[in-house]
């Protein structure tokens, strides 16, 4: 009989301090389906590790740390890369399933390396992109991991600064991943300053990265990745604008907008830089949301849900203004830690004392906002051995199963 998620959460939290000090924990085989929250954690010499943490309810090691890789040799910085995990295959030829890493790394050059670390007992890096040229810049473009042609494998999709006759814009590409490499990159789309034909282009800023965020959701549930884009309001006659979304849809070949964007505004309590999104399946109906945590002005946190091919749909779904919780001190993740094909919310919230502690977050059905002590329970208590919550960052993998 399946535990409920609150005790399954208070068992394994029992014995997460301790094992948090321990370089490596023995573990059963985390099975399909199950999510894992991978953190990379910078080395005090400048390289990094690649931790992974259960999250399973079911899983006997819930919450407990396990060193995957320590990345140094070689060039490995911690400071010049950015992580994320995803499913690419058997990479080592004796993966188990577990997922993989990409490691998207600036060069000398200005250029970017990318690295994938398979899942299971062969933690080398494997090169399987070379961007050293072709105008290619770690520090001008971001690299987002989902599956984009819909083969089961995960594809990168980088999201590249241009500039075009109507100033700073995005091209989006998209690097196939075979199940042994990526393909060459292809252009899918270019995300403009103005992305509606009524708005003034000289009234927007559009600088990606700065003015401009991206999240890799599948927005109608057709198996393909889609691609959400969260854009700074304007100026002049958009001056009251705090931000607007802007959905865009996998074509199969190409990312394209319904050409509808949904605004929120800055005498509503809405900021740009108060506030960042994740992407969640939280009704189990195959079809990703986007949620916007925000900074609240008395502290705490607000988190807003979105849905609909032109995220035109919202509902306030977790009141976090007390408790403290905190903006600045936390991010978020989502993931099925229950097993019942609905994800939960994952915070992970830096703490007074040094360390950190992960929260799971269950939700109620839409309209009904609670946020009663039985919703929230720790699932990792990271208080000790040397965890630090600005040395770190987070993604959430999930296990594919033996290829």
């Amino acid at each position: 009989m399946r535990r409920s998620l609150v005790s399954s959460l208070a068992a394994g939290a029992l014995v997460a301090t301790v094992l948090a000090a321990l370089p490596t924990a023995a573990s059963a085989s985390a099975g399909p389906g199950e999510p894992e929250l991978d953190i990379a954690h910078s080395r005090p010499t400048g390289g990094l590790n690649l931790w992974r943490l259960p999250l399973a309810a079911e899983n006997p090691t819930l919450g407990q740390p396990m060193l995957k890789a320590s990345l140094e040799a070689g060039g490995f910085e911690y400071g010049r890369s950015r992580t994320a995990s995803g499913d690419f295959g058997n990479v080592t030829g004796v993966d188990d399933g577990s997922p993989d890493w990409l490691v998207s790394h600036g060069q000398p050059n200005g250029g970017v390396l990318l690295w994938v670390v398979g899942g299971g007992p062969d933690s080398t890096p494997r090169l399987w992109a070379d961007l050293r040229g072709g105008g290619w810049s770690w520090e001008n473009s971001r690299q987002l991991v989902g599956d984009a042609d819909g083969d089961g494998y995960d594809d990168v999709i980088s999201i590249h600064r241009t500039d075009t006759a109507g100033g700073p814009a995005a091209n989006v590409w998209v690097h196939r991943g075979t199940g042994a490499g990526f393909q060459d990159p292809a252009l899918w789309a270019t995300i403009p300053r103005a992305v509606d034909e009524f708005m003034a282009s000289d009234n927007l800023p559009g600088e990606p990265f700065v003015d401009v965020r991206y999240t890799v959701a599948d927005l109608n549930g057709d198996g393909f990745a889609d691609l959400a884009s969260t854009h700074r309001g304007g100026t002049g006659l958009f001056a009251s604008e705090a931000m607007y979304y802007v959905a865009w849809i996998n074509t199969g070949t190409g990312f394209r907008t319904p050409s509808v964007s949904m605004s929120v505004f800055k005498h509503h309590g809405w900021s740009f830089d108060e506030s960042r999104d994740l992407s969640a399946d939280t009704d189990g109906d195959g079809s990703d949301s986007l949620f916007t945590i925000h900074q609240q002005p008395g502290g705490g946190i607000l988190i807003w849900e979105r849905w609909g091919l032109t995220l035109n749909t919202w509902d306030l779904r977790k009141d976090l203004r007390t408790g403290g919780w905190s903006f600045a001190g936390s991010r978020q993740v989502a993931a099925d830690v229950s097993g019942d094909g609905i994800e939960e919310l994952v915070s992970i919230h830096d703490q007074v004392g040094g360390g950190l502690l992960v929260w799971a977050h269950v939700f109620t059905a839409r309209g009904n906002i609670g946020a009663l002590p039985s919703e929230l329970s720790v699932i990792a208590d990271l208080r000790g051995g040397g965890w630090d919550f600005r040395s770190s960052r987070e993604s959430v993998g999930v296990v594919a199963g033996a290829r």
